[in-house]
């Protein structure tokens, strides 16, 4: 018989225990998580096929599967307890709306009970650091020491077989909890939204700077969430978005600024690569893209529409928005 919600919402709240706990699954077939995350037994409930809430509509189907490992500590603290309770809640919500395949919450020490389990996580964890570049040393170990503890609370994101992504971890100067990580994925909202510090020259770097003091001047609406945002799902797919927005319908729409209509070619292909590894790594299906530059010539109207990619005119000096397409 199918669980309801709330009896649901125990069997996650059971995950306080030191016993592991594995809920969800959106298709009939069903595939063991990668062997590193330990072989402790686990229980197994089955939820709905694949009904999308309304805030998801703009999500892109995936066969993904989330394992939360904690600390016995951060239950009995009252500091940690509320945020540890938060994720569990939020897992439960993806599960029953069948947004993940599955989902697993177990403690650190039963999951990974000896040094070698321990190394092998290491391992995979230096790996997927080298390979999508982002910072784990710190919140697993140290600069110096490099890889050597597990945080009280991390959350490993998988796509079938393949680590796609680790929380906590560090994008540019920030970090990224698996509390927030979890509260966008369940709004439908990206993740990959980090703003860091770039190298561009000083005529692109003023262009920029333009659009962010006014984000009308493209069009109304625009909501700025980051700028130079790094996007990557694996090694050689690494990419900068120069600008993200937020439109006024609440879909994302990512900006490659040009300073010269020389470069509108390079531009096209760029946020096109963009489009794919900023969909793909936060799961949206539906992502908009734009070029800017001071001036476009008219060809490429003929170009980038059947492409899908939006079209703005920066101006040097102008009072509404410079939107082509």
């Amino acid at each position: 018989m199918r669980r309801q919600p709330t009896q649901l919402s125990s069997m996650l709240r059971r995950a306080r225990s030191s016993q592991s706990l594995l809920v969800g699954s959106v298709r009939t077939c069903y595939a063991r998580l990668p062997p590193i995350l330990g072989s402790a037994p686990c229980q197994r409930k089955r939820l709905r096929g694949w009904p999308f809430s309304a805030t998801a509509r703009h999500l892109r189907p995936t066969i993904m599967r989330l394992a939360y490992y904690f600390r016995k500590e951060i239950v009995e603290s009252a500091e940690t307890a509320q945020t540890h309770e938060q994720i569990l809640d939020v897992l439960m919500r993806l599960s029953a709306e069948g947004r993940i395949a599955q989902c697993i919450a177990q403690d650190v020490d039963a999951a990974f009970p000896t040094r070698e389990t321990e190394e092998t996580l290491f391992a995979r964890l230096r790996e997927f650091a080298a390979r999508h570049k982002v910072g784990l040393s710190r919140p697993f170990g140290s600069r110096r020491r490099g890889f050597c503890y597990l945080p009280p609370a991390f959350l490993l994101v998988f796509e079938e077989e393949s680590l796609r992504e680790v929380f906590p971890c560090r994008i540019g100067d920030d970090e990224v909890t698996p509390l927030e990580y979890l509260n966008r994925l369940a709004g439908g909202q990206p993740w990959t939204n980090r703003s860091s510090r770039g190298m561009a020259g000083k005529k692109h770097a003023a262009l920029v700077a333009q659009i962010v003091a006014n984000p009308d001047i493209l069009e109304p609406g625009l909501r700025l969430r980051g700028n130079n945002v790094q996007v990557s799902q694996d090694f050689g797919e690494l990419g900068y978005v120069d600008l993200i927005f937020q439109d006024s319908t609440g879909r994302p729409l990512l900006l490659e600024v040009k300073v010269d209509p020389s470069e509108l070619d390079k531009a096209i292909g760029q946020i096109l690569r963009h489009r794919h590894l900023f969909g793909q790594q936060n799961h949206i299906r539906s992502v908009r893209v734009g070029i800017a530059c001071p001036y476009i010539p008219a060809h490429y109207d003929s170009i980038c529409a059947p492409l899908g990619i939006s079209r703005f005119r920066i101006p040097h000096d102008h009072p509404g928005p410079a939107s082509e397409a």
